[in-house]
């Protein structure tokens, strides 16, 4: 799988509250129903979308933009400044459709964000396994439950659950990985 170094950086002056980032490649893998299903019963919580908008997704989009207050666009970022995105938002969503492909998937952005201390909500996959920081929703209530938990409840980077996920999902560890499998 994909990994991922850890940055030392201090949160951003500009952290968004009660805020939720979709970042990355907005494409046709996000559940456009339950994405926005969420939006309209949590107008309390801001929806910031960081990054392209593959072209059959803008109407979406602009429509999301068009409709609620609180879903705001900010635009490509560059790959380094992605990082800084992750930590600006108290909670990332990967709120993909739910189907044997994305059950299989890995998505990178879980593991960047999560180095970035940001954690995630997503649909049940099988790359990674639930923890305090990656937490499971399949629904509209059990993604809006799992956001509170989560804005409430922060990575513990002190914890050895965390320093244990930094360490697997490593570039360093996963070269190591690799060349152990050469020896």
């Amino acid at each position: 799988g994909n990994g991922a170094i850890k940055k030392k950086l201090m949160k951003p002056n500009e952290q968004i509250n009660n805020s939720v980032g979709i970042i990355g490649n907005v494409r046709d893998w996000i559940d456009c129903e339950l994405l926005e299903g969420l939006i309209k019963v949590r107008e309390d919580l801001h929806f910031g979308f960081v990054g392209n908008i593959e072209p059959n997704m803008q109407g979406f989009i602009d429509d999301l933009l068009m409709k609620y207050n609180n879903v705001e666009y900010y635009g490509k970022v560059t790959k380094e400044s992605v990082h800084e995105w992750y930590m600006k938002f108290n909670v990332v969503l990967v709120p993909y459709k739910q189907n044997e492909f994305m059950k299989a998937t890995r998505p990178i952005k879980i593991v960047e964000s999560i180095f970035a201390s940001t954690p995630v909500v997503t649909i049940p996959i099988s790359g990674y396994e639930e923890c305090s920081f990656i937490r499971f929703a399949k629904t509209v209530n059990e993604f809006s439950e799992e956001i509170n938990n989560l804005i409430v409840n922060q990575i513990d980077e002190t914890s050895r659950e965390y320093i244990d996920f930094l360490y697997m999902n490593s570039w360093d560890h996963i070269a190591e990985e690799i060349l152990n499998e050469f020896k």
